[in-house]
């Protein structure tokens, strides 16, 4: 596999959806999680990829598209907080650039990757149920678990929890309930409440 840069940043434009300005902000387009850990803690608390309004001071998620990447199990995500004109190209164009990744999946809501970190620090408290598996059973499972998160329908309520957490501190312990509820789905089985606000 060729060598990339475990974090990969640049100046984009943005338009302040408060004031109407235009200003620019540095973002992240690469992040390698297996060698940056931390980056991982700010995606689960919605402080990845902020952005801010140098006019009213605005703060909001950059809608930027960027790389997940998580070295160690082989995965590349492409993440695109707003999805592309043309997904079915964009899919083709990245699979023919970087098609040496074991795995390449494609996000087009930032929950889902949200969910999948969830999921890292649900395994980082309990344990993880691949410590028992084969590699082709560890793979299966990162499958399963990808192709839930893309398809439940459990991800529509977890999605409107999760934008109600932000304004209705009552919201997260319905959002905690319905993301391991999801997880139970994955593996088979449940330990509840691991994480809460301040983790």
């Amino acid at each position: 596999m060729l060598q990339i840069p475990t974090i990969k940043n640049t100046i984009d434009k943005f338009h302040c959806t408060y004031c109407g300005k235009e200003f620019q902000a540095r973002i992240t387009t690469w992040i390698d999680v297996s060698k940056t850990p931390e980056a991982r803690l700010q995606i689960l608390q919605w402080e990845f990829n902020i952005v801010r309004c140098p006019v009213c001071g605005y703060q909001t998620v950059a809608d930027s598209p960027f790389f997940y990447e998580d070295f160690d199990v082989g995965l590349l995500i492409a993440v695109y907080p707003s999805p592309p004109i043309n997904p079915a190209a964009e899919e083709v164009s990245i699979r023919s650039q970087y098609g040496y990744y074991p795995h390449i999946e494609f996000f087009y809501d930032l929950t889902q990757l949200w969910v999948l970190v969830y999921w890292y620090f649900y395994h980082r408290e309990y344990g993880h149920p691949y410590g028992m598996v084969t590699s082709k059973e560890k793979e299966d499972i990162m499958h399963k678990s990808i192709r839930l998160i893309k398809t439940d329908v459990a991800m529509l309520h977890i999605g409107e929890k999760l934008r109600e957490s932000f304004y209705e501190p009552a919201a997260y312990d319905e959002l905690l309930n319905a993301v391991e509820r999801l997880i139970c789905s994955m593996e088979g089985t449940c330990s509840y409440g691991f994480l809460t606000r301040g983790t």
